[in-house]
C-alpha cells in the first residue's frame, strides 16, 4: 500500500471525474488519501469526500493565503468539525512569506490558534512553510517546548535547507515529499531525502498541483504517488516495495492508524 497524505480531492479540478481519478489510485496501490482544507467551506467538502469514499480521509483548517478574515471564532467552527470521527488532522495551515495575500501578523495569529486547537484534540497538524523559515522554527519551538503529547504532523511539500529539516525531525516532525523530487533541477531535495533518517519521509501529491517530471503539465492525481516512491527508491538505492512499506508505517504513526496491513 502507498498512502498520499496530502491531495486536494476537494478542489474544483477533481468534480468531474473524481470517481475515476479514485479507480486508478487503487489500482495502483494507493490504500489511503488524506484531503487538507484551506477554509471552512473545503473542511466541510473533505469531511463530505471521506465519509463517500472509505479511502478518503479528512483534514480541516485554514491556510495561510485564506485566514485574512480569520477570527477565534473560526477556531469553534474547526473544533466541530474536527470532532468528525474521519478528520485525522488539523491542516493546512502554517505560514507564507513568499505570497502577499495576508499580513504575516494575521497569519501568525490564525497558525498559533490553530496549533493550540491540534494539541487541545491530540491531532496532528499538516504543514504549509513558504519562505517563512526563521517565523517557522520559532513558532514550531514554542508550540512543542509547551506540548503535553508526543503527536506533532507533517512538513508539506517540504523545500527547506537540510538544516532545517533536521530542527523538524529532532522536534518529532515528519516532511512530505512530492512530485517536485522527481524535477531536473531537485538535487538538493535528493539530498535531503538520502540522508535524513527513512523513519521521518512520507509521500504526497499535493494534486493537483506538482505533478512528477513524467506528467509535467497534467493535472496532478493521487495515482502518481507511485512515480514520487519510484523516485525515493532511486536515492535511496532500495526497492519500491520497500520505500511503500517504509513511508506506509510513517503515515500510519502520524495519524494512528492500526489496521493498514
Amino acid at each position: 500500500m502507498i498512502i498520499d497524505t496530502h491531495c486536494h480531492l476537494n478542489f474544483n479540478l477533481f468534480q468531474d471525474d473524481l470517481p475515476e481519478v479514485l479507480s486508478r489510485a487503487r489500482d495502483c496501490g494507493v490504500g489511503r488519501i488524506v484531503v487538507p482544507a484551506t477554509d471552512l467551506a473545503s473542511s466541510h467538502q473533505a469531511i463530505e469526500l471521506s465519509h463517500k469514499y472509505p479511502e478518503v480521509y479528512a483534514a480541516v483548517g485554514i491556510h495561510p493565503n485564506d485566514c485574512d478574515r480569520f477570527t477565534i471564532a473560526d477556531v469553534d467552527k474547526l473544533q466541530e468539525l474536527a470532532l468528525d470521527p474521519r478528520v485525522v488532522a488539523i491542516g493546512e495551515i502554517g505560514l507564507d512569506k513568499y505570497h502577499d495575500d495576508v499580513d504575516l501578523p494575521v497569519q501568525q495569529t490564525a497558525f498559533e490558534a490553530q496549533l493550540d486547537l491540534a494539541l487541545s484534540l491530540n491531532l496532528p497538524v499538516l504543514l504549509h512553510n513558504r519562505e517563512a523559515d526563521e517565523e517557522m522554527k520559532s513558532t514550531l519551538q514554542r508550540w512543542y517546548d509547551g506540548k503535553t503529547n508526543s503527536r506533532t504532523g507533517i512538513l508539506h511539500a517540504f523545500s527547506s535547507p537540510i538544516e532545517f529539516a533536521w530542527f523538524a525531525i529532532n522536534l518529532g516532525f515528519y516532511l512530505g515529499f512530492g512530485g517536485p523530487i522527481t524535477y531536473k533541477n531537485s538535487g538538493s531535495k535528493k539530498e535531503i531525502i538520502s540522508e535524513i533518517r527513512r523513519d521521518r519521509v512520507v509521500l504526497e501529491t499535493d494534486a493537483p498541483f506538482l505533478s512528477p517530471q513524467t506528467k509535467r503539465g497534467k493535472r496532478n492525481e493521487p495515482s502518481f504517488t507511485v512515480f514520487i516512491a519510484e523516485e525515493v527508491a532511486n536515492i535511496w538505492k532500495t526497492s519500491f516495495t520497500e520505500v511503500a512499506e517504509i513511508t506506509t508505517q510513517n503515515a500510519a504513526r502520524i495519524f494512528q492508524w492500526n489496521n493498514l496491513m
